[in-house]
């Protein structure tokens, strides 16, 4: 495993090509030991995205043979051991979670839309006011709803066998200054199903215009998903799709979003858009939402 497991600046090229690595070996029924011997720091992009693709990995073979190399550092024995993945990895860890940006991870995953799980999760959080736990819970949802609806339209072509289950999965972190969100799924990422999403011309047209042409910019893609204020069902009730997903950030002074899709990333904070692209796909979609606590002024729509 990388130094640092993230999906931020150079460590995500590092991390896909692990997982890409990881996935051969399953599809040769190979038994794997991932080795976090020199694993310094466990990011929560990377953390999470490690963690829904164990998980399915599972769940396509439960008879997978999983190992691992523990690492040599404290803090991530604590990650691995309190977040359950040394288990999914066949390893016995005597190390006890005391950290408090260890302890403070919870996770949530299931295969349907389930607001009551993510409100639950969400709303244990003593630290977040109701105000923030609403906005919060607003932008897990439509994230979870979009994952739902569009990623598992079709084959992620990952080479492997389909899942039994199309799944999402939750991780919800406190510190002492700020509040982390992140969702994802293994889907084939919104630049993939943007077009399914929008089939019809004028929508097409409005994407091609968003990305200046740019069909096949990942990154471009997905601001061109969260600018296009129309879901695909146009039914009442419903958000304004990945449009939602930047509210928070615009109603909390401070917050960031992030969302790495494929080979892009979307960086927005409020005030300013950044675009990055890859040299290699996640083959799925993270969204994470990072707010300070010590936000004043929050603004709600209802």
């Amino acid at each position: 495993m990388p130094k640092y497991v993230g999906l931020e600046g150079d460590f995500h090229d590092q991390l896909v090509d692990v997982l890409q690595k990881i996935r051969r070996g399953v599809a040769n029924g190979q038994p794997l030991c991932l080795c976090f011997r020199s694993t310094e720091l466990m990011i929560a992009s990377g953390t999470l995205l490690l963690f829904s693709e164990i998980n399915r990995l599972k769940a396509i073979n439960p008879a997978l043979i999983l190992r691992c190399v523990p690492p040599k550092s404290e803090r991530v024995a604590q990650v691995l051991q309190h977040l359950g993945m040394f288990q999914l990895m066949n390893y016995q860890s005597s190390v006890i979670p005391s950290r408090a940006d260890v302890v403070s991870w919870r996770k949530a995953s299931s295969s349907k839309v389930d607001g009551e799980r993510v409100g639950s999760v969400i709303g244990a959080y003593e630290s977040l006011q109701g105000q923030r736990a609403k906005q919060l819970f607003r932008g897990a949802t439509e994230a979870m709803m979009n994952a739902m609806n569009h990623a598992y339209e079709e084959p992620r072509n990952d080479g492997l066998a389909a899942p039994p289950e199309e799944r999402w999965w939750l991780f919800c972190r406190e510190r002492e200054e700020s509040f982390l969100v992140g969702v994802c799924d293994l889907g084939i990422g919104i630049p993939r199903s943007l077009p399914a999403k929008y089939p019809d011309e004028i929508l097409r047209a409005a994407v091609k215009s968003l990305t200046g042409g740019a069909l096949r910019d990942d990154a471009r893609l997905i601001q061109a998903a969260t600018e296009i204020e129309r879901t695909r069902t146009d039914r009442r009730g419903r958000g304004k799709g990945l449009a939602d997903l930047k509210r928070i950030v615009d109603e909390v002074p401070g917050g960031v979003l992030s969302i790495f899709s494929n080979r892009g990333l979307l960086s927005y904070d409020g005030t300013s858009t950044k675009r990055q692209n890859f040299g290699r796909s996640i083959k799925g979609t993270v969204v994470l939402w990072e707010i300070p606590l010590s936000a004043q002024n929050v603004h709600v729509e209802n």
